[in-house]
């Protein structure tokens, strides 16, 4: 079970607005959320050594329950989370940032980085059939107070896509995306289960809506940055 978790509002929305119609994402609705969680002391299977366990991280997106039809349809929309696994500069370090209640980037990064990434963001979703693609942190974004980094992989984050969503599903209709564990470590370490709690994970939610052709008809990228 998780230790510790928490819910921010994201822009979203309704996704069962068929393929064609305008402006899909020319007005919001409220009700999307954006969960985090992390969960302490997982056992790493086939381990031999003390350093057996990390401490998780989750991220799931959570739709509102009075959206009808498919929630997340192929043929109309085409949803993407982008994850920087590195976080913030000094999050590992420090673990002490303070979040926005709406989950706004304000407070760590510049306006200019924020809206450079919520462009890029939005360059290779054209396709009805495309995949969740990763993206490069721009140059804008490096350098600057706070500082964004990518993951283990390089200065990139992480392209993430949601398993569908049916009436049939849950009421809650949170659907994860994302999980990351920490270095093996010892059951029971609490500077790695503070260190986990501590991180700043900023986060991408791109939302392409098509037309009837499969050409991108609109589309809409917004950035939060969350905590456990």
């Amino acid at each position: 079970n998780p230790i510790s978790t928490a819910d921010f509002p994201v822009v979203g929305y309704n996704t069962s607005i068929p393929a064609d119609a305008t402006d899909a994402t020319g007005h919001n609705i409220t009700g999307w959320s954006l969960s985090i969680a992390v969960v302490a002391d997982v056992p790493l299977t086939n381990s031999s050594s003390n350093d057996g366990y990390v401490e998780a991280t989750t991220l799931s997106l959570v739709q509102p329950a009075g959206i009808g039809g498919s929630g997340f349809s192929n043929d109309s929309w085409h949803v993407c989370g982008i994850v920087f696994g590195g976080g913030l500069e000094g999050d590992r370090e420090t673990g002490d940032r303070v979040v926005q209640d709406d989950g706004g980037c304000g407070r760590f990064l510049s306006d200019a980085c924020i809206q450079q990434l919520q462009a890029d963001s939005l360059a290779g979703e054209g396709s009805r059939k495309g995949e969740c693609v990763d993206l490069k942190v721009p140059d804008i974004c490096e350098g600057q107070e706070g500082g964004l980094k990518g993951g283990s992989g390089g200065a990139y984050g992480h392209g993430c896509g949601f398993p569908g969503i049916s009436n049939d599903d849950p009421p809650s209709r949170r659907r994860q995306f994302f999980t990351a564990g920490s270095a093996p470590t010892v059951s029971g370490n609490m500077s790695a289960i503070a260190a986990a709690q501590g991180m700043v994970w900023p986060v991408l939610l791109t939302w392409t809506h098509f037309a009837a052709s499969g050409e991108a008809h609109d589309s809409a990228a917004w950035l939060s940055c969350v905590k456990a």
